[in-house]
């Protein structure tokens, strides 16, 4: 490497979560986040509020990337609420075209529900994750909590995604447990985690609390050489989060902040650490 050549950043990719506000339609949304540099938008169709919604979404209507689309669990039991999610799913990843489909884990132990929910989940996609979008579970913030089991199990999913070639995505915008051993879980799952959604709160200078937490598994996901997409929650006041433009600010704030990290996480790496193999950059080369 050329020590005159200064080092690329890590393969890094940002996007604004629809969880930011709940006041706004997802193309409301999805268009702010389209007037940030590099912006994308992360649609979360968990929530019932959004799920409506769904159904009216006009994916051509704003030309902004979809990084990635959250859905519910896969319902366990044959029944109309597995065929509604069936026929979601597949609008998702046929019409929508979202870089990543990413389905949560249900409620339980982990290494209890992955196995069956991944072979069930392909029975749905078939090759969904070869040829249109990535397929990626989803660990939610409830699923993260201090003790030696969640580590155990955490690196029994990371198993089963790489016996399936699924990615996995982790959610610590939530009530995340402080005892959580974040740097411990991030490594335990490695290369197969693409996706981290972290609060607005832990991109500050000096987070503390929960969003400390968040901001401890954010720079332990930092690979320089390993695509990585960072799903923000920016704090919006209530009065405002019916505002696009305050959403519009609020996300690009925390794009900066989240550039600046980047930064201070590169001077910390060794220089044979910073060069990457392949994917995108957090900022086009000028």
């Amino acid at each position: 490497m050329d020590f005159a050549t200064p080092a690329p950043e890590p393969i890094l990719s940002h996007a604004l979560s629809t969880d930011t506000t709940r006041l706004l339609g997802l193309t409301a949304i999805r268009r702010a986040a389209g007037t940030v540099p590099c912006g994308a938008v992360e649609l979360d169709l968990r929530h019932r509020w959004w799920a409506g919604e769904a159904g009216r979404f006009d994916p051509d209507a704003v030309d902004v990337p979809i990084a990635a689309v959250w859905l519910p669990p896969l319902p366990s039991e044959p029944g109309p609420e597995r065929t509604r999610w069936a026929v979601l799913t597949e609008r998702v990843a046929n019409e929508w075209r979202p870089a990543k489909v990413v389905v949560e884990l249900p409620r339980g132990d982990i290494d209890h529900r992955v196995g069956r929910m991944v072979g069930d989940l392909f029975t749905f996609f078939g090759d969904i994750g070869s040829d249109r979008s990535r397929l990626a579970v989803g660990i939610p913030t409830a699923d993260l909590h201090g003790g030696r089991t969640n580590l155990v199990q955490l690196r029994a999913l990371r198993r089963f995604t790489e016996e399936w070639e699924v990615d996995v995505a982790v959610d610590v915008s939530g009530q995340l447990d402080q005892q959580w051993e974040a740097e411990a879980g991030i490594a335990r799952l490695g290369h197969r985690l693409t996706l981290i959604r972290v609060p607005g709160d832990a991109l500050l200078p000096v987070p503390v609390g929960r969003p400390r937490v968040a901001m401890r598994a954010l720079h332990a996901a930092l690979d320089p050489q390993w695509p990585l997409c960072v799903s923000v929650v920016p704090r919006v006041p209530l009065w405002s989060r019916t505002a696009p433009a305050v959403v519009a600010r609020a996300y690009a704030e925390a794009a900066a902040r989240l550039e600046e990290r980047v930064r201070q996480r590169r001077v910390e790496l060794p220089l044979d650490m910073r060069e990457p193999r392949h994917g995108q950059r957090l900022h086009p080369p000028a």
